[in-house]
């Protein structure tokens, strides 16, 4: 119980301890959008730009439209592909990834636009350059196969819009989801908690703007 409250209590500590935006005095031209499900937190970026094309990027299972929206969460991969609502949640696969590292996935999804107006949907207008270090951020998420491409894994998606590719790097207590998304706000130059285990320090420090411009 000790480890519990002192693992409890260091996220608590990180969340309000912000890592301060840069200073920046160029003008933002994409708008990038953090998305909670109550749980954790996905990035969401357009499907086309001059910096990526996530259209020929990405394999065709992930129907992407040039026009829309793609979000990316990173994560453990046995919890991705096994639970795909609470009510399939097993003690073995909860414990698992509590205690020790376990391989990691990479949920991606398309979507036809940007987010709706929502209280849990934050909108991060950034700099080209910014942009670009996110790229880098989502690239190095995923385990690339021979030929230099992400690595889709045996699985039909929660939906037919929605695919789980192979992550790289462990998922542990001090590497969750929601730290991949933290560390997602901080590499785009943004306002950022020191370390955000939960949904709730990795939104802790974006704007309120329920994703409105």
């Amino acid at each position: 119980m000790v480890m519990v409250g002192l693992y409890f209590g260091a996220a608590e500590v990180g969340t309000r301890i912000a890592i301060e935006a840069e200073a920046d005095p160029a003008p933002g031209e994409v708008d990038v959008y953090l998305v909670s499900n109550g749980v954790h937190v996905d990035v969401w970026v357009p499907a086309v730009r001059a910096e990526r094309d996530w259209t020929k990027w990405l394999p065709r299972e992930v129907p992407l439209r040039r026009s829309g929206y793609v979000a990316f969460g990173w994560g453990d991969r046995r919890f991705f592909l096994e639970v795909p609502t609470w009510d399939d949640l097993t003690a073995d696969v909860a414990i698992q990834g509590a205690l020790w590292p376990t391989p990691s996935a990479v949920h991606v999804t398309a979507y036809p636009g940007p987010p709706g107006a929502d209280d849990r949907v934050h909108r991060l207008r950034i700099t080209r350059a910014q942009y670009a270090s996110l790229v880098d951020h989502v690239d190095r998420a995923f385990e690339l196969d021979d030929g230099g491409r992400p690595e889709l894994l045996d699985h039909p998606g929660y939906h037919h819009s929605d695919r789980f590719f192979a992550g790289r790097g462990s998922y542990h207590l001090f590497r969750t989801c929601n730290v991949w998304t933290n560390e997602a706000v901080k590499v785009m130059g943004q306002k950022a908690a020191l370390w955000a285990p939960f949904e709730r320090g990795a939104r802790f420090h974006l704007p309120r703007n329920r994703g409105e411009r």
